[in-house]
């Protein structure tokens, strides 16, 4: 619209000119000049301003409605988009699409049982496989199958005859009855119109149960349908596949149900060819172990097709992640291994969660009586959730993995386990500076950490003297015919070398320290020497290839190559699947699988296992090693240093038993002496008690009918044996 000024004269009234659209007749027409009025009205100024206003509020309505579409647009947008909105989508169209599936399923099912499609299948698996027998087995079914199918068809066609023919004699009958039974009736009340009575009340029964069924049979017509679809989409539910992106949407993992089916969908999308086929071709996996629950999870073992290897599977890390994801696992919740050989796969499959779940408290805590290092320690649970002791007697360790994972808390179980057992000697060298074994110091018989060269020479010293120690051991052993060192009496001893590669590496001692380390780790396990040698740094040149092959328990906490995982676990364990590369490294924001380590001869009757390790905080080791302390009944630490070649002295020992009793019992005697010194006294009776003491001239006696053992002769017997001249009064029973 626009506008000009009419008229020149100063006393005419001005004017606006309002200018109509103009109304074209011919569009071919020349265009008007700029400024030309085509068409218009005469408005005052009142006018124009009134249609300005209103030309005003309408774009200001305008611009309102078109903010409120915007804001709309955008809210509409954000709902539309937001991740519950496409949750919910999800599950609703997932929920809907269950429905149909369930038919399916339900239709394939009646299919397969009216048809030998079920058979054919297995024919050709068998046939794949190259089993004969399977498959002729297979076919004798299908051919029972046949001959049952044809006999009901047969049946079919001759029920509708069949069926007519037992309706006639039934209403036959039912009438002759009806009739004898009136006639009864007749006769006994002399009326001949009951006669047809009872035919009238079945009718009337008739007539009453059409309209029960009529009243009942609308609410069962209008329920059936929902009935009918509950029961279709509970099949779906169970039995059938969604597309990913449906089962994507939910923010946690549902717990998938390890059965054969799952793990046969599972295994189908590895990528294999082999596989592919195999299943294309209506393959069914053969189980020579069902899958079943096992501790936490569930284990099963079968055997896998031609042409395909459980390496294929174990070996390929993108195979593995797949078989992970197709159970919705993480990695360490799925283990796949070979079995007797390679064409068996062996699968352990963990609950969701399971593994996340804190370990119990170490059960030795709160532990007051005396243990014996010999028979184990408690160091964790395995994947059954089976307490796992760890073996001391005939064992040596070599424990590892990143720092901070678990490898100096796994080896002070070990150490706090020694330290229970009064006779238990330790010795612990760490070759760092760090506080992990710093609260045991006082019930340790040697001990020292640095980084010093001192630390070094005094960790390649205890090595020469343990294999010293195990020559004299062997003597020992020899002199009684003992098959072991607990047999001859010999005490355990504790050896723990924390840090040790940096004693392998060093520039001066480490080839030294090399050889006479594999040497005693050969040997030491026979004469009850238990060595640890420990490392945050496994690799080819920091743990000699001796240590890696003679020690008999090999811890691997997580690790960060196939180099440091077979340096610990030994050669090709990795190829294998026991992958310590696997777990994943905590930290203090997350804890990951900080104190999970994968074993190799630590768990009975298993080539490998993995165990969740307990933890024991350094303050809670201090009140252990104070509590072993004062097991020790005022004794000194255990030292191989202070003992003589004659080992213990049982008179002594019997003395310090009875204490300032008069008499024990020889019962509570034999008793004292066991918690005093298991290792020599554990397996004395009655009569090497009574063989021992009369040959000291201290036999014991009786007092109201039981054997005691008088502290006056004891006393006695220490006197002549130890008075100047008189020699030994006997041979000493020690143990070192």
């Amino acid at each position: 619209m626009t506008t000009e000024q009419h008229g020149t004269d100063q006393g005419e009234e001005l004017a606006r000119v309002h200018y109509l659209p103009a109304q074209r007749q011919d569009t071919d027409e020349a265009t008007s000049t700029p400024g030309e009025v085509i068409e218009g009205e005469l408005v005052t100024d009142a006018e124009y301003a009134r249609l300005t206003s209103e030309k005003a509020k309408a774009l200001a309505r305008y611009e309102g409605y078109k903010h409120d579409l915007v804001t709309a647009g955008h809210i509409t947008r954000r709902v539309a988009t937001h991740e519950r909105t496409k949750t919910a989508t999800r599950t609703a169209v997932r929920h809907v699409l269950y429905v149909p599936a369930g038919a399916a399923s339900f239709a394939r099912r009646a299919w397969e049982s009216r048809t030998t499609s079920r058979y054919e299948r297995q024919m050709r698996a068998a046939e794949t496989a190259g089993d004969l027998d399977r498959l002729q087995e297979w076919e004798s079914r299908a051919e029972m199958f046949k001959e049952r199918r044809h006999k009901r068809v047969m049946d079919w066609i001759g029920a509708p005859f069949q069926l007519v023919k037992a309706l006639a004699v039934a209403a036959v009958s039912v009438m002759g009855l009806l009739l004898a039974l009136g006639v009864v009736l007749a006769v006994a009340d002399s009326d001949a119109g009951l006669v047809l009575a009872p035919i009238g009340g079945f009718l009337d029964l008739v007539q009453w149960s059409a309209w029960a069924v009529t009243v009942v049979w609308g609410p069962l017509m209008l329920a059936a349908p929902w009935v009918v679809v509950l029961v279709l989409w509970n099949e779906g539910r169970r039995r059938a596949s969604v597309p990913n992106w449906l089962a994507a949407g939910t923010a946690t993992r549902e717990d998938v149900v390890i059965d054969e089916r799952s793990i046969a969908h599972a295994l189908s999308h590895l990528g294999l060819s082999p596989l592919t086929k195999f299943f294309k071709d209506g393959g069914v996996l053969q189980y020579t172990k069902v899958p079943a629950r096992d501790g936490v999870g569930v284990s099963c073992q079968l055997r896998l097709p031609a042409g395909v290897a459980a390496s294929d599977i174990i070996e390929n890390k993108d195979r593995r992640k797949r078989l992970a994801g197709a159970f919705q696992r993480a990695m360490i919740e799925v283990w796949p291994s070979t079995g007797a050989d390679e064409g068996l796969l062996d699968l352990w499959v963990a609950d969701s969660g399971a593994l996340e779940v804190p370990t119990a408290p170490w059960p030795w805590l709160e532990q007051r009586d005396p243990v014996d290092f010999y028979e184990g320690v408690p160091v964790g649970v395995d994947l059954r959730g089976d307490a796992v002791i760890a073996p001391t007697d005939g064992a040596s360790y070599l424990v590892g993995g990143r720092p901070g994972q678990g490898k100096s808390s796994f080896t002070r179980l070990l150490a706090l386990g020694a330290c229970l057992d009064p006779n238990a000697e330790l010795w612990v060298r760490v070759l760092a500076d760090n506080a992990d074994f710093e609260d045991m110091a006082p019930r340790l018989s040697r001990y020292s950490a640095g980084m010093g060269d001192d630390v070094a020479a005094a960790a390649l010293q205890d090595l020469y003297d343990l294999r010293a120690e195990m020559e004299r051991r062997g003597k020992v052993m020899k002199a009684k015919r003992a098959g072991s060192a607990r047999d001859a009496g010999l005490h355990p001893i504790l050896a723990i070398f924390d840090e040790v590669h940096r004693g392998f590496q060093h520039r001066e001692l480490g080839k030294e320290m090399a050889f006479i380390g594999e040497d005693v780790i050969k040997q030491a396990r026979k004469y009850g020497i238990i060595v640890v040698f420990a490392t945050q740094s496994p690799t080819a040149t920091s743990i000699p290839k001796g240590v890696t092959r003679e020690v008999i328990c090999r811890v691997a906490f997580s690790v960060i190559d196939q180099v440091g995982n077979d340096a610990l676990l030994g050669d090709g364990n990795y190829k294998r699947g026991v992958r310590a590369t696997e777990l994943r490294p905590g930290s203090p924001e997350y804890a990951g699988d900080r104190g999970t380590c994968l074993t190799v001869g630590v768990v009975p009757g298993k080539d490998w296992s993995m165990v969740r390790s307990h933890f024991v905080s350094l303050d809670q080791a201090a009140e252990v090693a104070e509590h072993a302390l004062a097991l020790l009944h005022g004794r000194n630490v255990p030292s191989t240093e202070t003992d003589t070649d004659d080992g213990p002295d049982p008179l002594a020992d019997i003395a310090t038993v009875l204490g300032d009793k008069p008499r024990l019992r020889t019962q509570e005697v034999l008793q004292g002496l066991t918690e005093l010194n298991r290792g020599t006294y554990g397996r004395w009776t009655f009569t090497d008690l009574t063989a021992y003491l009369a040959e000291h001239g201290a036999e014991p006696y009786k007092s109201d009918g039981k054997k005691v053992v008088s502290a006056e002769a004891i006393r006695d017997a220490l006197t002549k044996r130890d008075r100047p001249g008189s020699g030994p009064a006997g041979e000493h029973q020690g143990d070192d």
